[in-house]
């Protein structure tokens, strides 16, 4: 049997002789002859492949290499694929087997080439066939094997950020992950506009006070959102007037609207308020009637007892906003009506006290 010899230890082997040929061709750009050449190769090889595959490393995996990158596919039957063809050239690097012999090999004054001249070829064929296919997906295999500081390594980051600008950009959430997976997107700022108006659509959309208010937290000290901050607070108002101006409202949801909320003149409920506060017949101001209770509701039993025994008994009943709504006084009952009032205020009353020579007792 034919021993099978490393290219290394005996440059006129046959096999080695004819993997010359094919690298001879190869460096002078004639791929098509180089091909034919390269069949011949095989046809050596077919007796034990592997046996020949090792003795030729790493000189054919990178002629394999070159002409899966062929810019040409003329004359080339082999199927062009330039992202396995860097993957075969990396290994070379990776496992580090034969590198000085192999460049020694091809630094032969016929060939001109090396290692490193394959990869930048193999590379810039790779890099013009993504240009061509001009995809994200297509992109971001690139970025798999280029090298960090590769000059087309930065170019190839930014096509994917903008490629996938327009798939992602479309939803609220597909902003937020945007931004959070592109933060040097040259399209950074379009994306966090397209968020605010995909944001302040939604807050539309919803028109409820709970999204109304986060829009605002969210956007306040945003300059580029002051319009929509604006038209936000003023949407919020109207939910909050909407809600707050009904008889339905009561003293505890009042408070807490006072207490919480920023006093606004324009805001219609504090100016139901300042009118409510100097109202006579609302609880809050009660104490014009000389019964000293402020800020209650439901109702109240005046009785009071004379020195001479008489008992009057009076009745005041207070809606849930403490407004007086009927008044009793034993005799006559008086029904009173509102438009509107609103209070922000809760109080005491009295349960009992004496005046001239009368004694007040209070049930509620």
């Amino acid at each position: 049997a034919t021993q099978i010899v490393a290219f290394q230890k005996d440059a006129k082997a046959a096999h080695v002789k004819q993997m010359h040929r094919v690298f001879a061709l190869l460096g002078s750009g004639n791929y098509a002859g180089a091909w034919q050449e390269q069949l011949n190769l095989e046809k050596m090889m077919a007796a034990d492949h592997q046996a020949y595959e090792r003795a030729l490393y790493p000189l054919y995996d990178l002629s394999n290499a070159m002409f899966m990158a062929c810019p040409s596919r003329q004359g080339v039957s082999m199927q062009q694929d330039p992202l396995q063809a860097i993957q075969l050239v990396r290994n070379v690097y990776v496992r580090g087997v034969g590198i000085e012999d192999a460049n020694k090999f091809l630094g032969a004054d016929d060939i001109e080439l090396s290692i490193d001249i394959i990869k930048n070829m193999v590379e810039k064929q790779l890099i013009e066939d993504v240009k061509a296919t001009h995809t994200a997906d297509a992109y971001r295999e690139l970025l798999t094997v280029l090298d960090n500081n590769h000059p087309a390594y930065k170019y190839a980051a930014e096509q994917v950020a903008i490629l996938e600008f327009d798939e992602s950009c479309k939803t609220v959430a597909g902003c937020h992950a945007y931004l959070r997976n592109y933060p040097n997107s040259p399209l950074i700022e379009k994306a966090k506009a397209q968020l605010l108006k995909l944001e302040f659509t939604h807050a539309k959309e919803v028109n409820d006070e709970k999204t109304w208010n986060k829009f605002i937290s969210d956007y306040q000290f945003v300059s580029e959102a002051s319009t929509q901050v604006g038209e936000a607070r003023k949407a919020l108002t109207h939910l909050q007037e909407t809600r707050l101006c009904n008889k339905a409202t009561t003293l505890a949801e009042l408070d807490d609207y006072a207490s919480s909320h920023r006093r606004d003149v324009a805001n219609r409920v504090f100016v139901a308020y300042d009118n409510l506060v100097n109202l006579p017949t609302h609880s809050y101001r009660f104490m014009s009637l000389k019964l000293n209770f402020n800020g209650f509701v439901g109702s109240v039993d005046e009785t009071i007892t004379e020195t001479s025994g008489t008992v009057t008994l009076n009745r005041y009943k207070f809606n849930a906003q403490g407004l007086l709504t009927e008044a009793y006084n034993g005799h006559t009952r008086v029904l009173t009506q509102y438009t509107y009032a609103y209070d922000a205020k809760h109080g005491y009353y009295l349960v009992g006290k004496k005046e001239k020579g009368k004694s007040y007792a209070y049930k509620c």
